[in-house]
């Protein structure tokens, strides 16, 4: 599942601004349009950074005047759109997500192929998935009903993120969908963290996942094998000191940095931040 790693490190599209010389003039330009514009701009008509020029300036735009008129173009038929539009009011400060926001979000866990954007620093500045999953991570007790429809989705990716979204908020509602999709992500794939997105989320959907998980107890798959038996372990004695956990370094190899990655909220190298402690786990210790 090799598109699942693309949502951690982003296609390589560097955004080319306007020549330095004109930046101002271009600036005041933009700065110039309508709010309906800017949103007609979100749209993907093939004219170069059209949409990313727009989704700066929105994005930057100050008032609440820019809010009604994002949650119409989260109805709009064109995909791109859309998903811009949910990004920009993700972004949007006390903002309180409604359902179709967060139905748009869902969506875009899909494998769009919506382009990530880079600054001239190389930032990313809008990735569909990364950013909606955090964002529904973040809100746990919203989506239940959209996520668990996309555990039946056509499309792998989200079904992986759904399910990981919703074990890993403790959401076990539909359990046995969940762990079909999830357990064969424990076992050796090549795909990086996927395996430890997995075994995090298992861990924190509770007992219910037990008897999914004891089938696979000495699968032939060693990586599996021994996620399993962690997960187990972890959901009958969790860890309950520093020292205990480091002692789980010893029955797995799942991570270079993490010794229980199913027990600790997932995270991992430059993506540490992507969740912070506590809001879908107690912080460690």
């Amino acid at each position: 599942m090799k598109r699942i790693l693309q949502i951690l490190t982003a296609f390589s599209l560097f955004l080319s601004c306007a020549p330095s010389s004109h930046a101002s003039d271009f600036q005041d330009k933009m700065a110039r349009k309508s709010l309906a514009e800017l949103i007609v701009d979100l749209h993907d008509d093939d004219i170069r950074f059209n949409a990313i020029h727009a989704w700066q300036e929105l994005i930057f735009r100050r008032g609440p005047e820019k809010t009604a008129p994002l949650e119409k173009a989260l109805d709009s038929k064109d995909w791109q759109q859309r998903q811009i539009a949910a990004d920009i009011l993700r972004h949007i400060d006390g903002y309180q997500p409604t359902d179709r926001l967060i139905e748009a979000t869902v969506e875009g866990l899909r494998d769009d192929k919506l382009p990530g954007w880079f600054s001239g620093e190389g930032q990313i500045l809008l990735y569909n998935a990364t950013e909606g999953m955090r964002y529904l991570l973040l809100h746990p007790t919203l989506g239940a009903k959209p996520l668990e429809k996309a555990l039946n989705s056509d499309e792998k990716q989200q079904r992986f993120l759904a399910a990981f979204v919703l074990g890993a908020t403790g959401r076990s509602a539909q359990i046995e969908k969940m762990a079909q999709i999830l357990i064969p992500h424990l076992k050796h794939d090549d795909t990086r963290l996927n395996a430890c997105m997995a075994a995090h989320a298992l861990y924190k959907s509770g007992e219910a996942v037990i008897p999914f998980l004891s089938a696979y107890r000495d699968s032939p798959d060693e990586q599996q094998r021994a996620a399993v038996r962690l997960i187990l372990m972890d959901l009958k004695s969790p860890p309950k000191t520093k020292a205990e956990l480091l002692a789980r370094r010893k029955f797995h190899d799942l991570s270079p940095t993490k010794p229980d990655p199913a027990f600790q909220l997932w995270s991992e190298d430059r993506f540490s931040n992507m969740v912070p402690a506590g809001i879908v786990g107690k912080p460690l210790f």
